[in-house]
């Protein structure tokens, strides 16, 4: 007779099953690691069947490509910050456009009182490169074509608005850039803030679809299958471990490699190793790292031999699956954290819903329907006030026979 423990398994499998069908035709096919990819988003604890790294009942038939590859990203987002993967590196490898926003800022101020344009630079997600220059992320900016007087309106609207008539400003140059014809360039220097450059203030998920992302970090060998049969214990820890304790082992993980590489006597560790190793060993290799190293050494062991029998191609193996539960840990239903993509121009960043997040490819325009009728007579009438010169220079020109 069949256990708890196995039936829950199974039940996982059942369902695992009825999504596949379901979602299969949104991942990329050049990545093929459909039926992986979604078992890691999808990844159930035994014991509690909270879902990991996703949202707990949500119609598989919302899922999109890139929901999938941006959930997939938050379990393997350690290894790509460990990686010699750049920006430069996936812009240049990716097909569509790649739109950011530079602004150099020469002075703010409020009339009698200290400017905060600072902090609104950062509350939006803005990246300083050097003193007083500022980039956009491409998962901020919005897509689409834009004219100058369009773009100004954005602007003041989103940086100068919020501070009222007594904040005064001068913003040099704005532009709207195409990332793949842009470049940075230094010699001799490289101490930083001074050799700091626009590649080395954006990450690689913030300038592409994380379906892109995915495929270069599969093509340098780290695709989710490398890093499973690795044994990466921060991966395998993710599924299970307490936010803190998750940290704790990815700022450990090489310590954690070599304890156990020098415990076992192994040159290398992998993920069938540390389904064959006994937890006491584990705990060791923990040492200080974690309050309750054994528990969390009972619970990466289960992790592994549950990778192990999806990766042979079996539904459970017999026997009874034991889960440790780790002393003071409620089990908690954990959320995904939307991941912040490029806002509607004509829209505030908190109004953007998750369900409404777009491919970078496919964002929407600059202001919505009817919005930029009601703007565009002010951004008119600034381009007079900016340029009164030039105003009545036409106007005498007209007046000429």
């Amino acid at each position: 007779m069949a256990t708890d423990a196995t039936k829950r398994l199974g039940k996982f499998f059942g369902r695992f099953r009825d999504r596949f069908e379901k979602l299969e035709s949104v991942i990329s096919p050049e990545n093929d690691d459909t039926d992986l990819i979604l078992a890691v988003i999808q990844r159930i604890d035994v014991e509690g069947e909270q879902m990991v790294g996703a949202e707990a009942g949500a119609p598989a038939e919302q899922e999109d490509e890139e929901k999938v590859y941006e959930r997939l990203m938050k379990r393997i987002h350690w290894q790509l910050s460990r990686s010699d993967i750049t920006a430069e590196d996936v812009i240049r490898t990716f097909p569509g456009d790649v739109q950011a926003v530079l602004l150099y800022r020469s002075y703010d101020k409020f009339r009698g009182n200290e400017s905060k344009l600072r902090e609104r630079f950062i509350e939006m997600g803005w990246k300083n490169i050097q003193p007083n220059l500022w980039v956009l992320p491409p998962n901020k900016t919005p897509g689409g074509a834009v004219n100058s007087v369009d773009l100004k309106v954005w602007i003041r609207r989103k940086l100068a608005k919020p501070f009222g008539r007594d904040f005064d400003y001068v913003f040099p140059v704005v532009a709207v850039v195409d990332m793949k014809k842009v470049t940075a360039d230094k010699k001799g220097i490289r101490k930083m803030p001074t050799a700091r450059t626009i590649y080395n203030v954006l990450e690689p998920d913030e300038v592409v679809p994380a379906s892109h992302l995915y495929s270069v970090m599969k093509a340098r060998g780290l695709g989710v299958k490398d890093i499973i049969m690795s044994g990466n214990v921060p991966f395998l820890a993710s599924a299970f471990a307490t936010p803190s304790d998750l940290m704790a082992i990815q700022e450990n993980e090489d310590a954690i490699s070599a304890s156990l590489k020098q415990l076992t006597g192994s040159k290398t560790i992998n993920l069938q190793d540390i389904a064959n190793l006994g937890s006491d060993l584990i705990a060791d290799a923990f040492g200080s790292t974690v309050a309750h190293g054994k528990d969390l050494a009972q619970r990466l062991i289960i992790e592994a031999q549950f990778w192990m029998r999806f990766l042979g191609g079996s539904v459970p193996a017999p026997g009874p699956i034991q889960t440790a539960p780790v002393p003071g840990q409620q089990p908690t239903e954990e959320k995904a954290e939307p991941v912040q993509e490029g806002e509607q121009w004509g829209k505030p960043t908190e109004e953007v819903k998750e369900e409404e997040a777009k491919p970078l490819a496919s964002q929407e325009s600059w202001f919505e329907p009817g919005q930029k009728s009601e703007e565009e007579g002010a951004g008119e009438q600034s381009e007079a006030e900016d340029h009164p010169v030039a105003e009545a220079t036409v106007r005498d020109d007209k007046q000429q026979p």
